[in-house]
């Protein structure tokens, strides 16, 4: 009977240790760990606030609650390549006009030194719930950063260039918001929409329920009489007036020469291999020891890039957790006129 036991607590060991690649072996980290704010933010409301001084963001239930008037919560750390996620509702009874947002390239800088701006240079990414809103693009008033799209034409909604759009300048002394020309996927208050935003550098694709949104490139920021390109800054979300929760936000940090998420598993993907690593995303060249790194699509051609000598490759089709197709081409890369 001891001998059973024994076997039957191996077994349920065995049993969980994971046969396939998790959020966290694709690179996934978490913004939030679901149970504190701590120094890794600090809040901008007309300035720059320290966590202890701020009421405007708390923990309920592992998720973050933020009500009030305007104010942003934002990591210390920037960012420069990567895709953001987050998971956000509003309250059941709010109106059409209920507004936040989730916010990219917010540089920290002038977060801690100018406390005049509504907010500092950034992007809001808006969930404001009016039909063309949702998951569109709003450059920091005066400060930017400018950028450069496509529209439909006569209107300040983005449209592929492959469908018609023509070029647009999102200006942040003039027109400084971008809506979308697509069908709206928000869905109804109380419910969760699940937002995504894949930043290279200065370029962006945004998307709302697996629906999209907007893409922008070439941002840029006037500092001194001089255009600087905009290709770094801090992440974070918003309140605008309107109760709301935010969950599951993530970040996944991108090398900015192969796209190769950073902090993904290594290890042999492949399956004939006796070192074989179901939970490995990115071949670490152990199946033979050749030191080449494999980023592993599944159903697709494998995209290589020699150790120690990176190469601007294009990731086509990187399935993550779930084994759904992504496209990892740079926005700019997509939309750029030739010779741009």
């Amino acid at each position: 009977m001891l001998a059973t036991a024994c076997l039957c607590a191996g077994a349920a060991r065995a049993q969980s240790v994971p046969t396939a690649a998790t959020s966290a072996d694709s690179g996934w980290v978490d913004l939030f760990n679901g149970t504190t704010l701590g120094d890794e933010y600090f809040v901008y409301k007309g300035g720059y606030q320290a966590m202890s001084a701020q009421n405007s963001f708390k923990v309920e239930n592992g998720m973050i609650h933020a009500g009030g008037s305007y104010a942003l919560l934002v990591t210390q750390k920037e960012y420069g390549y990567y895709r953001l996620r987050v998971e956000y509702r509003f309250g059941e009874n709010v109106g059409s006009g209920a507004n936040a947002g989730m916010m990219i390239a917010l540089n920290t800088a002038g977060a801690k030194t100018d406390g005049k701006p509504l907010r500092p240079r950034s992007i809001e990414i808006n969930c404001r719930r009016d039909t063309g809103y949702p998951w569109t693009l709003w450059a920091s008033q005066d400060l930017g950063p400018m950028m450069q799209t496509t529209v439909q034409k006569g209107t300040p909604k983005y449209l592929s260039r492959a469908e018609g759009g023509v070029d647009y300048v999102v200006d942040p002394s003039g027109n400084r918001t971008l809506e979308s020309a697509y069908p709206n996927p928000e869905l109804p208050p109380g419910q969760w929409n699940r937002g995504l935003a894949e930043v290279y550098g200065d370029s962006g694709n945004f998307t709302l329920n697996g629906k999209p949104r907007t893409a922008g490139w070439h941002w840029t920021e006037k500092v001194g009489g001089k255009e600087l390109r905009v290709a770094r800054g801090a992440v974070g979300v918003q309140t605008e007036g309107s109760d709301i929760w935010y969950r599951a936000w993530q970040i996944q940090e991108l090398d900015s020469a192969t796209r190769v998420p950073i902090h993904a598993r290594r290890g042999c993907t492949d399956a004939s291999k006796p070192k074989y690593d179901p939970r490995a995303v990115v071949n670490d060249g152990s199946c033979t020891g050749t030191g080449i790194a494999t980023l592993r699509p599944r159903n697709s051609p494998v995209v290589k890039a020699t150790a120690g000598k990176a190469k601007s490759i294009e990731l086509t089709h990187w399935d993550v957790v779930g084994r759904n197709r992504h496209p990892f081409l740079r926005v700019d890369q997509l939309f750029r006129k030739p010779g741009s």
